[in-house]
């Protein structure tokens, strides 16, 4: 392990420490957010270099 990995290894380990004692001090539990996936809309400009077979038809 190279010294600014270790170096950034260290410095998120003590955020993390900071970040739990704050939670814990206010009674705080941490949880996931859950979001849908959002589809993504492209826009495709040029088709040129697409094969007519994998364009799907609108």
């Amino acid at each position: 392990m190279t010294g600014s990995v270790r170096a950034a290894h260290e410095k998120t380990e003590q955020c993390r420490a900071l970040q739990m004692a704050y939670n814990q001090e206010l009674c705080l539990v941490p949880k996931t957010i859950k979001k849908p996936i959002r589809e993504k809309v492209v826009e495709i400009t040029d088709t040129r270099h697409i094969p007519r077979s994998d364009i799907p038809s609108i």
